[in-house]
């Protein structure tokens, strides 16, 4: 399960190509300024069968982890705008930098009671900071290695320098019988151990 988070971009629909070369689905968990600025990429994910996600609106750790209610009100008016932008009510969350250390007990239990489903990730790509391309190394390491009984989400970010270096990663998991898909709402998600 390939996941995006910090979309869409100027280039996301390239993604979009990419993925669709290879007969790959993912999952874009997305920010709330970004989707208004790009709400066509949008569009595309859901008419190329993807699915979208909510990735709260500030990105910052002291507004957003602020209180539970700072979290329930940043990822209601990102699924607000989503909605608009897609018809798509998505329940699909994942906190910024990962629900570990910052969602506390309290903030877990609100947003499961509002109704989100919320994703961590079990394969960092590390990506953002490998961005001459090692991350894809970094990536097929950690899939071949990987030994726990749940399904493989693996963390990349709707950036250039991903899609710089996208398709060597997508080759060799179509090569290796890999099947590609986006998460599906009634999953159990992958979560951090709190």
């Amino acid at each position: 399960y390939l996941t995006f988070d910090d979309g869409p971009a100027s280039f996301t629909t390239e993604i979009l190509d990419l993925l669709e070369k290879y007969n790959a689905k993912a999952t874009f968990f997305m920010l709330q300024p970004s989707m208004k600025r790009y709400p066509e990429a949008i569009v595309e994910m859901v008419k190329r069968g993807h699915q979208v996600g909510l990735h709260s609106v500030t990105h910052d750790k002291n507004k957003f982890y602020a209180s539970k209610n700072s979290v329930l009100s940043e990822m209601g008016l990102s699924q607000e705008t989503l909605e608009s932008i897609s018809g798509v009510k998505t329940p699909l969350i994942r906190t910024p930098y990962g629900s570990v250390p910052h969602m506390k007990p309290e903030y877990i239990r609100a947003v499961n009671e509002a109704g989100f489903v919320m994703w961590d990730w079990n394969i960092d790509s590390l990506d953002w900071k490998l961005t001459d391309g090692s991350f894809v190394k970094n990536t097929i390491q950690q899939i071949e290695n990987f030994s726990k009984n749940e399904p493989m989400v693996v963390l990349l970010h709707d950036r250039q320098t991903t899609l710089n270096h996208l398709e060597k990663l997508l080759t060799y998991l179509s090569t290796n019988g890999y099947v590609m898909k986006a998460l599906e709402w009634d999953m159990k998600p992958v979560q951090f151990n709190h």
